[in-house]
């Protein structure tokens, strides 16, 4: 799993860009940040581009995520 570091990651950037609908519509993408959330995209039919995991919540599950 590669790790991202820098704020200035261009899709760290995107990341906090998609925050505003402005950037959503644009790029057509928007973040999902809960289980619960991503389960029912997943049953609306929208899967995920890609996944970002924090270093904490890795910590904590790190048994359920490899």
């Amino acid at each position: 799993m590669p790790k991202i570091s820098s704020k200035t990651n261009p899709k760290i950037k995107l990341l906090k860009k998609l925050g505003q609908k402005k950037y959503r519509t644009e790029h057509g993408l928007f973040i999902i940040e809960n289980f619960v959330s991503i389960y029912d995209a997943f049953l609306a039919g929208h899967y995920p581009i890609e996944i970002y995991i924090d270093k904490n919540f890795y910590q904590k599950n790190i048994s359920q995520v490899d």
